[in-house]
Parts: C-alpha cells; structure tokens; sequence
C-alpha cells in the first residue's frame, strides 16, 4: 500500500512537470508566434516601400527619358542656330562687300562727272568770255558773213552747255539713287540682331548643362535606391536582411 501511495506522489510529480513543461513550452509558441507575426509585418511594410520605391524609380526613369529626349531637341536647335549664324554673317559680310563696291563705284562716278563739269565750266567760260569780246567787236563794226558763223558757234556752245546740265542733273540723280540704296542697305544690317542670337546661344547652353547635371543627380538618386537595405531582427534571436537590387526583394 505504502508503494503504491510513492508511486502515485512520483506519477503526479511527474504530471506536474509535465504541465509545467507543456505551460512553457505554449509560453514560448506564443512568444515566436507573436514574433512571426511583428516580423510578417515588418516584411510587408519592407514590401511597400520597395513597391513605393520601385514606382519611383521607374518615374525616375521616364523622367530621365524625358530630359534626355529634350536635351537631343535642343541639341539639334543649337547646331539649327549655329547653320543660321553662320549663314547670317556670309550674307552680312556680302551686303557689306556689295556695300563697299557700290559705294567705291559711286565716289569714282561723282569725282568722274565733277571733273567732267569743271573742265567743260572752264571751257566754257572761255568760249563765253571770247563771246562777249567778239559782241563787243560786232558792236564796232559790220563784220558780214562772219557774224552769222560766230553767231551759229554761239549757238552750238549754248547747245552743248544745255546737254552738260542735263549730263550733270542725270548724274546727280544716279548719285541720289545709289545712296538711297546704300543707306536701304544699313537698318536691313541694323536689323539683323547678332546679339538677340548669340544670348539665345547662350540661354540654350545653359539650359542643356542644367538638364545634364539634374539627370546626373537622377541616375545618383537610382542608384542610392538600387543599394537600400533594411535589417530585421526577429525575438527569436534571428537576423533577416532586406535589400532593394534590381527591383527585386532579396532575403
């Protein structure tokens, strides 16, 4: 009977460890479950960022797609505007050599038909002096068939004097005509705005290098994100690592 009673005292012993291992034992599935559960929570929250992060990325690219598509556009409009330049300053630099020409041109016409006038002024002068002396003479005396010979050269100067003055006054409408036309040349020259170009130039460089340095800043910016890690440790004792490569999560 006494045996039997220590048999029973060590068989409840027994039990007794036995709920108190198992109270322990349910203890710690609790613990890791609820470890399980805060590490599928941080999982899912690294989950979100990297899809967060993914569609970022991804607009970074387009982005990045954009400027450079625009920066190709303005590249073609520089060298558009340096073609345009170049060909400005040819038709500049002819307007100012026909300019040159025509001007040359005209001073050796004027100094032409000035001396043209003074020699046939001075000529004459003399045939009119010559005139006057031989009125004078006539005045004198009866000189006959003469007179009318003298009378008829009288007559042919004053002729030709007339045809001299009409020389001179179409000449002087030639010179008026070509300085109209060189001075019809210069506020076309004026008008050619060298510096509203050049600033234009200057406007799209700055624009392109501006564009170049924001897209160098977005590929850094992708690249920053490509290398985003996140450490997770669970109550367990274990570590997990998550990182972003790729667009990928990798555990």
């Amino acid at each position: 009977m006494e045996e039997y009673l220590q048999n029973l005292r060590h068989l409840r012993s027994q039990m007794n460890d036995i709920e108190e291992a198992a109270a322990k034992r349910s203890v710690e599935e609790q613990k890791q479950k609820t470890s399980i559960e805060a590490l599928e929570k941080d999982l899912h929250s690294v989950e979100s960022e990297t899809t967060h992060l993914n569609i970022e990325s991804k607009e970074m690219e387009n982005e990045r797609a954009l400027i450079c598509q625009q920066i190709s556009e303005k590249q073609k409009k520089l060298l558009s505007l340096d073609d345009e330049a170049h060909t400005l300053l040819q038709s500049i630099e002819l307007l100012r050599q026909e300019i040159i020409h025509v001007s040359a041109k005209l001073e050796e016409r004027s100094c032409y038909f000035s001396k043209i006038m003074e020699e046939s002024v001075f000529k004459l002068q003399q045939k009119l002096d010559w005139l006057n002396s031989f009125t004078l003479q006539m005045a004198s005396g009866n000189q006959g068939k003469k007179n009318a010979s003298r009378k008829a050269k009288y007559e042919e100067l004053k002729t030709r004097k007339n045809e001299l003055n009409e020389e001179k006054h179409k000449s002087e409408l030639l010179r008026m005509q070509l300085e109209q036309k060189s001075e019809a040349f210069t506020p076309a020259i004026k008008e050619l705005d060298l510096e509203a170009l050049q600033e234009e130039h200057k406007a799209l460089l700055a624009d392109v290098s501006g564009e170049i340095d924001y897209l160098n800043s977005l590929m850094e910016q992708i690249k920053q994100l490509k290398s985003v890690s996140h450490e997770v440790k669970c109550q367990c004792g274990e570590q997990y690592k998550v990182e972003l490569m790729d667009y990928e999560i990798v555990l």
